[in-house]
């Protein structure tokens, strides 16, 4: 059983052997024929090149989507294990290996290296549907009235005292400073007090999060906001999963994502 590391470059695949730390160039055609792999082997590649399908304005996609759910297909019936690496961690694990310059040969090294050295990496399997769900499609509507939400807001500084939102938090900030911990106050500057009047001190980066926090819950107008897909309110998985894009396999998770980060 060996891991193997691909990476796709110039039209080729550079693939990493484990076991002989030999690496081999191949065409996309060998590549997807599979016949260089045996039952029990992995295969990883960053999801980029083989979770993703291609289209005319594709790069770093290699294949179409028959041709993906083809090698999906055969590789587990073949009793091989695909998974995908996060392409946006390719850098640190360039980094951490420290094996040179940027090169399909390096990065497969750094890959394998990131993934046997650092067991909290997440790995993604291959994609059932390349169709997105009903609950991504109504995180993207979400996300796009989040982001015209905290436009507008950002042009006030937070502090437009029309905001429902503003009103909320002028109202309610030392009820919510009170429910949280230590960390949690730190991390929203609730533990910068005036020692002469025991108030909280300004500071642009609480009013920012909290009201991004809070937008995703109830909008400017002081209605609850809702999903799309289900008209509830969204809750904190769908949240991080559609609309913040919290996982490594993130899509651009806009200025909420950006104002939390």
């Amino acid at each position: 059983m060996t891991i193997f590391v691909a990476d796709f470059g110039t039209n080729a695949w550079t693939v990493l052997n484990s076991t002989s730390q030999a690496t081999t160039t191949m065409s996309p055609e060998d590549f997807h024929s599979l016949r260089w792999a045996s039952a029990g082997d992995t295969l990883i590649s960053e999801h980029a090149h083989l979770g993703c399908v291609r289209t005319d304005l594709s790069l770093a996609q290699v294949y179409t989507k028959p041709l993906l759910e083809d090698f999906y297909d055969r590789a587990s019936r073949k009793g091989c294990s695909v998974k995908l690496f996060p392409g946006s961690l390719t850098p640190k694990a360039r980094a951490q290996y420290g094996g040179g310059e940027k090169s399909d040969d390096v990065d497969t090294r750094a890959i394998h290296h990131m993934v046997t050295n650092s067991p909290h990496v997440r790995l993604m399997n291959p994609p059932t549907s390349f169709e997105p769900t009903r609950s991504r499609e109504a995180g993207w509507q979400f996300k796009d009235e989040t982001n015209a939400i905290l436009n507008k807001a950002r042009r006030f500084k937070y502090q437009d005292s029309g905001d429902a939102i503003v009103q909320f938090l002028s109202v309610e900030l030392k009820t919510i400073a009170a429910r949280l911990s230590p960390a949690a106050k730190e991390a929203f500057d609730f533990d910068k007090i005036s020692k002469r009047s025991g108030d909280f001190l300004k500071s642009d980066g609480r009013i920012n999060r909290l009201y991004t926090l809070t937008a995703f819950f109830v909008h400017p107008n002081g209605t609850i906001r809702q999903r799309p897909d289900t008209g509830g309110m969204p809750g904190i998985q769908w949240l991080r999963r559609n609309v913040l894009h919290t996982s490594p396999f993130h899509f651009r998770g806009g200025i909420a994502r950006s104002n939390i980060y």
